[in-house]
């Protein structure tokens, strides 16, 4: 992830089980939800892997990123397996996002 917070930044998230600001061991996916941007965490490959199936390359159609990307965080959600954290960030005008940290339970 990108611009990672101080420890004593008490504006980001904190894992549920471990305390630690934004990355630890627990972190399932981190997403800026404004953007559709997956920014990491153990996930992040499943997401790009589940993308581009084959099938969808021989066919020649292509993936909507977007669509994709609402499908998949809608069943991190309904899982039931993780822990959502959500927050944002101002740093300007034009330039804040919403984030969401999925967090192993």
């Amino acid at each position: 992830m990108t611009n990672l917070p101080d420890e004593d930044d008490s504006d980001y998230p904190k894992c549920p089980n471990c305390g630690h600001i934004h990355i630890c061991k627990h972190v399932a996916l981190a997403v800026d939800l404004t953007f559709r941007e997956i920014l990491g965490g153990s996930l992040e490959n499943d997401f790009y892997e589940t993308r581009d199936h084959s099938s969808v390359k021989e066919s020649g159609e292509s993936v909507n990123y977007g669509e994709k990307f609402d499908k998949y965080i809608h069943q991190i959600r309904i899982s039931g397996n993780f822990t959502e954290v959500n927050y944002s960030d101002n740093p300007g005008p034009g330039l804040s996002s919403a984030y969401a940290t999925f967090y192993r339970k």
